[in-house]
């Protein structure tokens, strides 16, 4: 589950009477794809780190509830974080044109999130070669494969990951 603040105290709410998940009143959504969970999935240990080398990291940086995590009357939760990066990321509200891969997003990305960056610059490799009919065409190689669409910040949805080896 990703949450912004309002919805983590809502969350803390719900469970202090409570109330199960599958009476809950969301829909639930295929929501992200991540295309490599080594870059974007961290632990708390990581985001603490992330977030002391630049506090504005805590922006884009969610705790998440995996499938497996889920249980019928509550949850168990692993410690662990996702970084939520959108195609186009950070220029993709206040530059809704921007259609393939932008230099120009990237750039911004780089400035404005630099210790986010500089943690996936380890990985580029392997996030370019994720999805090689879109990576570079249609998104930056630091964004997430599927990332929801725009309803992702507007209500809390659950995450499933069907893990491939």
């Amino acid at each position: 589950m990703i949450l912004s603040d309002i919805e983590q105290r809502i969350k803390a709410k719900i469970e202090a009477i409570d109330t199960p998940l599958k009476d809950w009143d969301i829909q639930i959504n295929r929501g992200i794809l991540t295309g490599f969970n080594d870059a974007f999935i961290i632990d708390g240990k990581k985001r603490t780190e992330l977030i002391a080398q630049d506090p504005k990291s805590a922006e884009i940086i969610r705790p998440i509830l995996r499938g497996r995590e889920i249980k019928r009357y509550g949850y168990v939760f692993a410690d662990l974080y996702l970084l939520f990066i959108p195609w186009h990321f950070p220029l993709h509200q206040i530059k809704p044109e921007i259609k393939g891969a932008s230099k120009e997003a990237e750039k911004a990305f780089e400035n404005q999130y630099p210790a986010i960056y500089n943690h996936l610059l380890q990985y580029k490799t392997e996030l370019s070669n994720r999805n090689k009919a879109e990576t570079g065409i249609h998104y930056e190689w630091y964004a997430l494969q599927r990332w929801g669409a725009n309803y992702w910040e507007k209500k809390v949805f659950l995450i499933l990951f069907y893990l491939f080896s």
